[in-house]
This record gives C-alpha cells, sequence and structure tokens, in this order.
C-alpha cells in the first residue's frame, strides 16, 4: 500500500516482505522532500491494536493511531489541525554495513534516520483504513 501526500513526491510505503524472517516482516519506505529511505526488514509490533485505534479514530476522527514496528519504525496518524485533514508521521531508521571488521575488531557500520511527515486529505481516511485491512489480511 502506499499513502500520497499534497505532494506525490512525498509518500509512505508498506508491503509484506516476500522473502521474511519469520510472520511479521514488512518492507518500509519513507520519502520526504527529495530524500527516501527503505528497511526491508521491519517487524510490525500488534497491527491488531493499530487496526482497532485506526478504525476508532477514522469514526471520531481525535486521537491518534499508531503502528510500531521494532526499533526501527513508528507510524502516526493523527488529525492535522482544524481542517479534516490528517497528518501522518513517520520515523525510518535502518542499518548498514560497509566492510569487514578491521584488524582492531571495529565493524565499518552506521545507522540512516529519516523522519518526516505528510498531510492527507482527511476524505482518504476510509480507503487507508481499508488498505491497512487488506495490507495485514483483515479483509
Amino acid at each position: 500500500m502506499i499513502i500520497y501526500g499534497a505532494n506525490k513526491a512525498d509518500f509512505i510505503k508498506l508491503e509484506r516482505n516476500p522473502n521474511p524472517s519469520g510472520e511479521g516482516h514488512y518492507i518500509v519506505t519513507a520519502s520526504f522532500h527529495d530524500r527516501s529511505l527503505i528497511n526491508d526488514n521491519i517487524f510490525l509490533v500488534e497491527p491488531r491494536k493499530f487496526m482497532e485505534a485506526l478504525a476508532n479514530f477514522e469514526q471520531l476522527r481525535k486521537g491518534s493511531a499508531t503502528l510500531y514496528g521494532s526499533e526501527d519504525f513508528e507510524m502516526k496518524l493523527e488529525p492535522d489541525g482544524g481542517s479534516g485533514s490528517l497528518w501522518i508521521s513517520v520515523l525510518l531508521r535502518k542499518n548498514f554495513f560497509t566492510g569487514p571488521a578491521r584488524a582492531n575488531g571495529r565493524v565499518k557500520s552506521g545507522r540512516i534516520t529519516l523522519e518526516g511527515g505528510l498531510s492527507v486529505d482527511g476524505e482518504m481516511m476510509l480507503s487507508i483504513l481499508q488498505e491497512f485491512s487488506k495490507l495485514f489480511g483483515e479483509t
């Protein structure tokens, strides 16, 4: 599933990992202001609780719904002011390794973080709920 912001270059994409190391692994892509990051090993924590919160949010249009994924992913949906729009904020991280361990035992590695958000028309809320239901197999 892909959720686009008002600027179509800004988006969040979630898809099942076809080669998971277990149930619940997803590929998450986030793109904000010409910066993007993909992490293909996100384990989503309690997606059913997220779906309950999302359904409640869709009906009441207040509060929020947060989807957590291991320590490398968090996505929060909440009202975007009083306009009726939806604000989706995302935190996505990915560790990387650039080579074998050095003679001193240190590994060349780092961590990339992308954090941003996008505004989505409130009329898209039901569609977003349905897409998450399909993604999590709750159709």
